[in-house]
């Protein structure tokens, strides 16, 4: 059977006509030349020479280009079509398009006629800073950050990446700036980062280059922390308010726990704590997680029946015990149970949780492995592996390791003082 032409086969399709739209069809032979050609580095994206030059010398190419410019549609993609089907397809950011060409044109690669060079033009100015500016211009960006609603003036956002370097420094990095217009500083900067995201700003326009470069910047989280910000603003988790502790693990547990502690210390230490008076169930592991044996712990109310006697728990339950501390606390947390984001699989396979406190995002496992696990690791005074900061920003890492060695230590220093 003859395969349909592009045209054929969007007679025959609705959802081929509605792509067309922002589709341009091509040969599936063209479509692959296309590809497979030179390209030209434009940052991000790598993008074909004969792409670049289309776009300049091919009225349909342009002509889709300029409606994607001008926001007439949301993106321009070159395709083909096999059997009723899309078989591929190619498609660009805006701001890339103008960078590869203004690559080709400084590298002496392309050289434009008039006409070419007025589309070039054209197509430049569409997306321009200044273009930007005044699509922004007198408008608001409205955000909740961690409960608190703003409604931050974009000139002020856009303006913050304008200050002269000697400025944008002392208010990213001096701790005693804690403001920026009336707003804490790490509002503001989260504000910003969310706005350039949800404009797509870089994407779709001639972003300046220290503007730009400031944006990835803070982007990267590596001077200024807000990844923790907008997360477990609220806890999911339903199981461990079915649970009460026993009385007696609950005091052995947070019995010498420093009253003026900070919320991440005081997680610490009821996690090392736990580590050091619980144990992992031998007999549940014997029977590999299965039979009789391992019913009870299945049982939420199972838990009630630990104690500082009673010791064995598997993962899960040290989870809930953790997780019902935690609450305690006013920390809230998420679990995880078998990859599973909170506790419908309680007891139903492995399980860890993460939870927030001030910018610190952690996660805590004290099974990462049964005989190397912090539940061993705790009582032979090692080095714990299942408790960990997953900020990506090293100083945000340092602090919490430095909490995390000062209530190792301070157990620790408790355990010998009993010994004496």
């Amino acid at each position: 059977m003859e395969e349909l032409t592009a045209e054929q086969w969007m007679e025959k399709s609705p959802y081929l006509r509605k792509m067309n739209e922002y589709t341009l069809f091509t040969t599936e032979e063209d479509f692959k030349q296309l590809q497979s050609g030179e390209k030209v580095d434009s940052g991000d994206e790598k993008i074909p020479v004969d792409f670049l030059k289309r776009v300049l010398n091919n009225d349909f190419y342009y002509e889709y280009a300029s409606r994607y410019f001008h926001g007439q549609i949301e993106q321009f993609k070159v395709s083909y079509i096999i059997y009723g089907d899309i078989g591929g397809s190619l498609t660009y950011k805006r701001s890339n398009i103008i960078r590869g060409i203004r690559s080709l044109i400084g590298n002496q690669r392309i050289k434009l006629n008039p006409e070419e060079q007025q589309k070039y033009q054209n197509l430049t100015n569409s997306i321009s800073f200044e273009k930007f500016l005044e699509k922004h211009k007198g408008n608001f960006f409205h955000i909740d950050i961690d409960n608190i609603p703003y409604s931050i003036p974009i000139e002020q956002l856009i303006g913050f990446l304008q200050l002269s370097d000697h400025d944008f420094n002392n208010i990213c990095f001096n701790q005693d700036v804690d403001e920026i217009h009336g707003i804490p500083k790490l509002h503001f900067i989260y504000a910003l980062l969310q706005f350039f995201e949800e404009s797509k700003a870089t994407a779709n326009y001639l972003i300046p280059t220290d503007v730009r470069s400031r944006y990835i910047t803070l982007n990267l989280l590596s001077n200024v922390d807000v990844e923790a910000i907008n997360k477990l603003l609220t806890t999911s988790d339903t199981k461990y308010r079915e649970v009460q502790l026993d009385p007696l693990l609950e005091q052995a547990i947070l019995s010498g726990m420093p009253k003026d502690a900070t919320d991440l210390e005081k997680a610490l230490y009821i996690y090392i704590k736990m580590c050091k008076l619980l144990t992992y169930d031998d007999e549940y592991y014997a029977v590999n997680q299965k039979g009789i044996a391992t019913q009870k712990h299945k049982n939420v109310n199972h838990v009630s029946f630990i104690t500082p006697t009673n010791n064995k728990v598997v993962c899960f339950e040290f989870n809930l015990i953790y997780s019902k501390l935690l609450s305690q606390l006013g920390i809230h947390f998420c679990s995880d149970y078998k990859g599973f984001v909170g506790d419908d699989l309680y007891g139903e396979g492995h399980a860890n949780l993460e939870f927030r406190t001030g910018k610190f995002l952690v996660k805590a496992d004290s099974v990462t492995s049964i005989l190397q696990g912090d539940l061993t690791q705790a009582k032979l005074n090692q080095p714990l592996v299942g408790i960990k900061c997953i900020n990506r920003n090293e100083q945000t890492k340092a602090e919490f390791n430095a909490s995390l060695r000062k209530m190792y230590q301070l157990i620790v220093e408790q355990e010998n003082s009993l010994v004496e």
